[in-house]
């Protein structure tokens, strides 16, 4: 008997080998031993045409033995589902790896058998790229190491001096620790050792390495080093840490809060008296303050955190005993362990040492004075901002970039009169093809870009020895792309619930065979696609999905065999009744299902939706279940795709073609990433809807093979440099500071910091009324001059900015003239519903009016009778000049508004239906007695006509006054 062990990393090899070996059958390659490049150069897509192939057990021991492998690693695979057998319809049994299988039924998803062809065409691409192997990964700063870890150790105790260094590694293999991991990458290291070594010299950081690389860890590592170096020099400075989406400051706050315990209790061990400190301070801070005080007069004990875990499997909360204090609760007991070091509310944030945020709030600190909450006077006073790492930086707009340089420059520009040294800026993501030219229009500075590519290429001969020794392991990550395009005769929500559906019926039977689940994210793009989507799916369980295609309801067997049907998915449920037998949890969901008529109770609670506005208990509940893995399918908007790890995630579906192409990589990027989970496999399915705007962007997207940045995992310089150039453009990041209204939001809020400062204006004060808001305007003119000088210095074309500013913006130039202002704009307002009013009655009575006459006999030759034709063409054309006047106005609401002549234009408007009515009412009474002797108009309509002609002149017109004469 072959007691052989397989460990993962030889399972992941085999599995690898297999898949490829599906990917040359699957796409037509008949002969086995051609074997074509599938990886990134390939650059070809290729149809899925061979959609019967499978492979035979001794073809999966061949696969094996050619690897040095026994087969019990094929067994190994198959107990753990990641092979799937099939049986077909002579019985006889082929092998599939999941993935792929997935991919075939994805590619063909229908409601039933022989129902509609959802899908119009598919292709796939199967390519590997190279990824850290964390277990494997062993490096550290120590004196007696490897030349690497030797130059480490020598550049640590040569900046922070022999303790603070013993308590640098302890900290590093601490926070490693909790984290799973040995040691470090020599990406990681190799990246360290530069920023570090470059501290003095270089200002500006760029850290680009694909998702799940741990680049995470390298910022967080520079920062404990910063922490350190300032304790050694006997200062204290600010690092804020900001984050572009709330699911990802909440994951990573996380590790930034584990790094700071363990840090603080190192500091402890060696007597050293200080503790680092950090805060949360976003737009929550407020409502988590308020949530405090009602659970306090409420009488409760304490208030959950942010939902942020801590120690082991316990979670942050406020304890409100005495005054509030941060604790971590691991235990319903009530065990609490103080986190002093964690600040909870605005005031407290002020002295945290690391702030964990956003770009907005950073917008708004900066330009703050008030002493309750972070404000400019933190931030640039005695324990300064001196870092900021923006992490993602590729999520950021153009616009939202451009406000950032002046930001920067003005917070320079204040460093520099106080003798300090300019900002450290560190900036990190997977997806920037230009990070070079986005650090230096962002900062005016050349950076230190720390390319994991590059890194990994120039080092090669070192790496090489490295994972000799074993000191390293770099190992290989599959991807598997399917790009699938809807049907325009079908619906995409069709497909996608029917999607989740199929996922969530193979997980359920893999998970009661004990085959391991495998977890799927279906990323949709706004929360009502999500609901909408959602709903269905539970609509659609309710009627019986996916029954028929398993084989567990009608007479399909002959349109199921899954060998030669794609929407077939019956070898799950064969699978199923082989151990029914054995299991009663199989027999009572098999007998359910066909007792029932659908499996609605057993699927649909394995199915969960996360956006931005989940609650946030309800959030915590469902991340427990996806880790526990009691969930399988998560639909998601794109506060999942950055950041976040969940371990069993193996397959990623995008809903459509629309977002940009770094979003669709980061989203894609989310699978994978646990060896023993996943095998490092991803399949990414790449949906695309039936909209023309869609086919034309992946028409695109494949001739200038940008589709393929998918499968490589990340975007950059070395990936960038093999597109054409109009695909390097859609993909680089731009910084919109020449943009007009950029420079000049830029310019204001560089005033309102330095007035700030100088304890004179805030730009968050409220403004209470239109006189406030004219002092305020007042006051910022005044500034404008006084810091004109500072502002010229500080920007390219200030002048004309500050000019543009005074004219526009800040047009006034005294209190006097800014109520006057807005006297007569709340003159104009009145004067617009006056306008929008009138008009509507003469429509009313212009429609009445004509209505009316049609009703009298025609007579050409009567004068009375056209008189009263000549007054409804008089008011029907005045009628249409105050529509248009109205429409004009409406049209033309940019300033500056020429209020005098829109009252002008209104006043002569109202003089002439003033005239008609003059004219109405000298002579309607005897026009229609005349009319009644002519025997034209009878008597009763007549006296209809003297009610309706009296009732608007008289009620109408001369009853309301004209709000828009002078003194009305």
């Amino acid at each position: 008997m072959d007691t052989h062990i397989c460990r993962d990393k030889d399972l992941k090899r085999l599995y690898h080998e297999i898949i490829i070996q599906e990917a040359r059958l699957l796409s037509r390659f008949e002969d086995r031993s051609d074997t074509p490049s599938f990886a990134f150069q390939d650059k070809h897509i290729h149809a899925l045409g061979k959609i019967d192939y499978g492979l035979k057990i001794y073809e999966l021991e061949d696969i094996a033995e050619r690897l040095g492998l026994k087969n019990t690693c094929v067994d190994e695979l198959i107990k753990q589902g990641f092979l799937i057998p099939l049986r077909n319809n002579d019985g006889e049994y082929l092998y599939r790896s999941f993935h792929m299988d997935i991919l075939v039924r994805a590619s063909d998803i229908r409601i039933m058998p022989g129902g509609g062809k959802i899908i119009l065409q598919s292709s796939f691409i199967v390519g590997q790229h190279v990824i850290d192997d964390f277990s494997q990964a062993l490096l550290f700063p120590r004196i007696d190491g490897v030349e690497e870890e030797k130059e480490f150790y020598e550049l640590l105790y040569k900046t922070l001096g022999e303790k603070l260094v013993r308590i640098y590694i302890d900290v590093l293999k601490g926070y490693l620790d909790s984290r799973g991991a040995r040691g470090l990458t020599y990406f990681q290291l190799s990246a360290l050792k530069e920023m570090i070594a470059s501290f003095t010299r270089k200002n500006v950081f760029v850290i680009t390495a694909p998702a799940g690389s741990g680049k995470t860890e390298v910022f967080l590592f520079s920062i404990l080093y910063k922490l350190l170096l300032d304790l050694k020099n006997n200062r204290r400075s600010k690092i804020f840490v900001v984050y572009p989406r709330k699911f990802l400051e909440i994951d990573q706050s996380e590790r930034v809060i584990s790094l700071l315990k363990k840090l603080n209790e190192k500091l402890n061990q060696f007597f050293v008296n200080r503790e680092f400190t950090i805060a949360l301070r976003d737009g929550d801070t407020a409502t988590l303050e308020e949530e405090v005080e009602t659970a306090r007069k409420e009488g409760r004990r304490e208030v959950e955190f942010r939902g942020i875990k801590c120690g082991h499997k316990g979670i942050l909360v406020i304890q409100l005993d005495k005054s509030p204090i941060v604790a971590c609760k691991e235990d319903t007991a009530g065990g609490y362990t103080p986190y002093s070091f964690v600040k909870w509310n605005r005031e407290s944030s002020k002295e945290a040492d690391i702030v964990i945020t956003n770009l907005y709030t950073l917008y708004f600190r900066v330009v703050d004075k008030s002493p309750e909450d972070l404000n400019v006077h933190d931030i640039m006073g005695d324990m300064p901002l001196d870092t900021i790492v923006l992490d993602e930086v590729h999520e950021y707009t153009p616009a939202e970039l451009g406000l950032l340089y002046y930001t920067f420059k003005v917070i320079n520009f204040i460093r520099s009169t106080m003798n300090l040294q300019p900002l450290k800026v560190v900036l990190s993501s997977a997806t920037v093809s230009n990070p070079s030219e986005l650090a230096r229009r962002l900062i005016d500075e050349d950076p230190l870009l720390l390319d994991y590519s590059t890194i990994l290429k120039s080092d090669e001969h070192k790496i090489r020895q490295l994972e000799e020794s074993g000191k390293i392991g770099l190992t290989k990550k599959l991807v598997i792309l399917g790009i699938l395009t809807v049907n325009p005769n079908y619906s995409w929500e069709t497909y996608v619930s029917q999607l989740a559906i199929t996922l969530l019926f193979v997980n359920k039977s893999l998970d009661l065979l004990g085959r391991g689940v495998k977890q799927s994210i279906i990323f949709l793009n706004n929360v009502k696609e999500l609901n909408r989507v959602h709903a269905i799916i539970e609509n659609d369980l309710q009627l019986g999905s996916p029954l028929d295609n398993a084989g567990l309801r009608g007479s399909w067997n002959q349109e199921l065999d899954p060998t030669k049907y794609r929407y077939s998915i019956r070898h799950y449920t064969d699978l199923l009744k082989m151990s029914q037998k054995v299991s009663k949890e199989i027999s009572d969901f098999l007998a359910s299902a066909e007792g029932n008529k659908h499996v609605k109770e057993s699927l649909f609670p394995r199915l969960a939706k996360i956006y931005s506005g989940t609650p946030l208990e309800e959030r915590l509940t469902i991340a427990k279940k996806i880790h526990d893995k009691t969930i399988y399918v998560i639909m998601a908007t794109s506060s999942l795709e950055l950041g976040v790890d969940y371990p069993g995630v193996t397959v990623v579906a995008n809903m459509g073609f629309s977002d940009k192409l770094p979003s669709i990589i980061q989203r894609f990027g989310r699978a994978g990433r646990k060896l023993s989970d996943t095998l490092n496999t991803t399949l990414a399915l790449l949906i695309v809807r039936n909209n023309p705007l869609e086919y034309v962007r992946l028409f695109e997207a494949l001739k200038s093979n940008m589709v393929t940045l998918m499968v490589e995992g990340s975007i950059t310089p070395a990936v960038a440099e093999k597109l054409d150039k109009n695909a390097n453009r859609e993909i680089s990041i731009e910084v919109a500071r020449d943009l007009d209204a950029v420079r000049r939001l830029g310019v204001l809020r560089a005033l309102l910091t330095m007035s700030a400062l100088d304890g004179k204006l805030s730009g968050l004060e409220p403004v209470k009324d239109e006189t406030d808001e004219c002092e305020i305007l007042a006051n910022l003119r005044k500034q404008i001059e006084e810091y004109r000088e500072q502002l010229a210095k500080l920007f390219d074309q200030a002048e004309n900015v500050i000019k543009s500013i005074l004219e526009h913006e800040l047009g006034f130039e005294n209190v006097e003239t800014c109520n006057q202002h807005y006297k007569t704009l709340r003159k104009l307002d009145i004067c617009v519903d006056f306008l929008e009013e009138r008009t509507k009655k003469l429509s009313a009575f212009t429609d009445r009016f004509k209505s009316m006459l049609q009703a009298i006999p025609s007579d050409k030759n009567n004068k009375e009778l056209k008189r009263l034709e000549n007054w409804l063409k008089e008011t029907s054309t005045l009628q249409k000049k105050y529509f248009e006047t109205l429409n004009a106005h409406h049209n033309n609401l940019k300033p500056p508004l020429n209020v005098e002549e829109f009252i002008m234009k209104v006043n002569n408007l109202e003089e002439g239906l003033k005239k008609i009515c003059e004219d109405i009412s000298n002579h309607y009474l005897l026009t229609l007695s005349d009319l009644i002797r002519g025997r034209i108009m009878k008597r009763e309509v007549a006296i209809q006509f003297d009610d309706f002609l009296r009732d608007f002149c008289k009620n109408n017109i001369e009853r309301i006054q004209n709000p828009c004469k002078k003194g009305a």
